[in-house]
């Protein structure tokens, strides 16, 4: 009998798992993705930040939304992607499983460069 509920808490994990992977994770690639772009905009088109001393701030705040943008599509779309197909990207051949291993690394290094606490 106590099998029988562990096979069905597993069963109830399983889709609550394969829910998130499916609809919650693209949401959050969209919303990021948006937001990253919007602050892109906003800090390329405001003044303040074009300035002298807004120049240093507006570049970093910047390079921080490409870096994050680069975060999400290298590590959450791929994931997306084996959710919804199937197809692992990075199984493609040796030069891009290594290409994709290199840029999670370089981008999350560079994120955690950019956001000191």
């Amino acid at each position: 009998m106590a099998s029988w509920t562990f096979d069905n808490e597993e069963m109830v994990e399983d889709a609550v798992l394969r829910w998130l992977w499916r609809v919650a994770a693209p949401i959050l690639l969209t919303v990021g993705t948006f937001g990253n772009i919007l602050g892109l905009v906003v800090l390329t088109m405001t003044p303040v930040f074009r300035g002298r001393r807004g120049g240093a701030v507006g570049f970093a705040l910047s390079a921080l939304c490409c870096v994050d943008i680069g975060v999400l599509m290298t590590t959450l779309l791929r994931r997306c992607i084996l959710h919804w197909t199937g197809f692992d990207t990075s199984t493609t051949s040796p030069f891009v499983c290594r290409l994709h291993f290199f840029l999670i690394h370089f981008f999350l290094s560079v994120t955690s460069f950019g956001s000191p606490c």
